[in-house]
């Protein structure tokens, strides 16, 4: 028999859908801005890659036309200054004429590193040297084993119309990373505080809107046991929560009022019934105390106990009626003749008792 899972309360609830609610929340914000930084970070390299590569354009070859050999010597000189290593520049130029010149010859194939690589290592280098020189005008990005993801920017450089070098100026990516680590480090410590702080003021705030329901249930389950005095008696801002308590205490007050008039109607009912069944037994009595029966009392007894087993079949169908309260056509109209109905309640009256009842003249009509 597989075992019901337990159900989370109301206030577990609220809580867990506010704390959803915020993680999302959180959770996109960390999309945003994660994208966000690496874009940041990114846009300032390329600026710094345009900087980069107008300065070799215009510090780095000859403004006015000379040999390729020439070129290729200024671009050099140029280079010299500007050494390679992980977190500087990779700089190159492709002079028609006179080859490749660059600052680090190891990542564009031009020498073999120190040590001896494998053939599958070999390949790689080469793969990847090609890759950089074959680079589209503008930028692209270049994967390098020893340097990781590279921004490339290149450019023809022209005097005249005629193309008298390609420069290329790269940049790695890696400060791209590390901003995108340190956003993920710090989202994760201050999520996870955010979302504790969270879960906790979601569960107070939830047990505070949800104390009048519990109350309600407590109520309800006292009500169920017969006992419809307690209130909620909700107090604070007039809030849906204190609507609804007003409205429950509303509907008790409605029902102890109604039980009180059921109460009051059975109490009635009682008393309108035993009224002709003790005239019925009184007569009943008086006629057999007598000795010798007349046939006039016998037929007098017959009259009044006729009258009251009439009057109540009269409450019986009056409780019918009753029975019949809710329906649509409950009431409706009907004619009673006036002479038979009073002269009926007198013989009623006359028979509780010895008193002396009198009635003018009645006239003829209708009710």
């Amino acid at each position: 028999m597989r075992r019901r899972r337990p159900r989370l309360g109301l206030r577990g609830r609220l809580a867990a859908a506010i704390a959803a609610v915020l993680l999302v929340t959180v959770g996109a914000t960390f999309v945003v801005i994660y994208r966000g930084t690496g874009s940041e970070v990114r846009a300032e390299i390329e600026r710094e890659l345009r900087g980069a590569i107008a300065d070799f354009s215009s510090r780095g070859l000859p403004a006015v036309a000379s040999s390729p050999q020439a070129t290729a010597t200024a671009a050099r000189r140029y280079l010299a200054t500007q050494p390679f290593h992980a977190s500087s520049r990779l700089l190159f130029a492709s002079v028609s004429g006179a080859g490749i010149v660059t600052n680090e010859p190891e990542l564009l194939g031009l020498v073999r590193t120190p040590d001896e690589p494998t053939a599958v290592e070999r390949t790689v280098e080469l793969r990847e040297a090609q890759a950089l020189r074959a680079a589209p005008i503008g930028f692209s990005t270049v994967d390098v084993r020893d340097v990781g993801a590279l921004r490339l920017l290149t450019r023809q450089v022209k005097l005249g119309s005629r193309v008298v070098a390609t420069v290329g100026v790269g940049e790695s990516l890696d400060p791209v990373a590390r901003a995108q680590r340190g956003v993920a480090r710090t989202f994760a410590l201050a999520g996870t505080v955010t979302l504790l702080v969270a879960l906790l003021l979601a569960y107070l705030i939830a047990a505070r809107i949800s104390g009048p329901l519990r109350r309600m249930a407590r109520i309800a389950t006292r009500v169920d046991g017969g006992d419809l005095s307690p209130r909620i008696a909700a107090d604070g801002p007039r809030d849906e929560v204190r609507v609804l308590a007003e409205a429950f205490d509303h509907m008790l007050d409605r029902l102890e009022a109604a039980f009180a008039h059921q109460r009051a109607f059975l109490a009635d009912t009682s008393h309108e019934l035993r009224t002709p069944l003790t005239i019925i037994r009184g007569q009943l009595e008086v006629l057999a105390r007598q000795d010798r029966v007349e046939t006039e009392d016998v037929r007098r007894v017959e009259r009044l106990v006729r009258a009251e087993v009439e009057r109540m079949e009269r409450l019986v169908d009056d409780l019918m009626v009753l029975a019949h309260a809710d329906e649509p056509a409950f009431l409706y109209p009907r004619q009673v003749d006036l002479v038979p109905y009073v002269a009926e309640l007198v013989d009623a009256f006359r028979a509780l008792g010895d008193r002396r009842i009198e009635c003018g003249g009645i006239p003829d009509g209708y009710l």
